[in-house]
């Protein structure tokens, strides 16, 4: 053996002699946590899955929904007061009576929701649906991402509560068995280092 190999042998030696002896609670809080980081990991792959299967549902029906509505101009038949405060940026909707021309070329009269304080005769771009009846606006490719995400988000957060609560049950048990191991040593060497004192 050289003299650098044994230089590399007592290396070893001394860190293993240096390193502390490992005790069954740390070897039960390790394997508990690469047990967790694994589900962890696996519960961000299904996060992502069920972020983007929404995402994709929500695009289709947004396609759906685009080609199935259009907007059209509506006249509104009465004033739209608004019986709700306003807020600062934000004038509340209401509903009121008004007059538009359907996709088929037919007068259409109904309901529509308009931001408070609209005029009587005052005209106002509304969604419609095939049949010329009032619809909510499609949804956009916008809203897709943002169901996608908090879907995704939603399924960490469902499976990150019991995750974070094992492994606390896990450090909660390791430390009250650290602690009884303790005790016990301590009873039998403490009152020998207590009568040298």
């Amino acid at each position: 053996m050289s003299s650098e190999q044994h230089r590399s042998e007592q290396n070893r030696r001394g860190v293993a002699a240096t390193r502390m002896p490992r005790r069954a609670t740390d070897i039960v809080e390790d394997a508990a946590a690469w047990v967790l980081l694994a589900v962890v990991l696996l519960l961000v792959v299904v996060a992502v899955a069920v972020g983007s299967g929404t995402r994709d549902r929500i695009a289709e029906r947004a396609r759906v929904e685009a080609g199935d509505r259009t907007t059209v101009t509506a006249t509104l038949l009465a004033a739209a007061a608004p019986d709700l405060p306003v807020r600062v940026g934000y004038r509340p909707r209401v509903g009121v009576e008004a007059q538009w021309t359907g996709p088929d070329g037919g007068t259409r009269t109904g309901r529509i929701p308009v931001p408070g304080g609209a005029a009587a005769g005052e005209e106002v771009r509304v969604w419609v649906d095939r049949d010329g009846a009032p619809a909510k606006p499609p949804l956009t490719e916008f809203d897709a991402v943002s169901f996608g995400v908090l879907s995704g988000l939603r399924v960490l957060l469902v499976g990150a509560v019991p995750l974070g609560l094992a492994w606390l049950l896990v450090l909660r048990a390791t430390a009250a068995l650290n602690s009884r191991r303790w005790e016990r040593e301590w009873a039998q060497v403490g009152p020998d280092w207590s009568a040298q004192r």
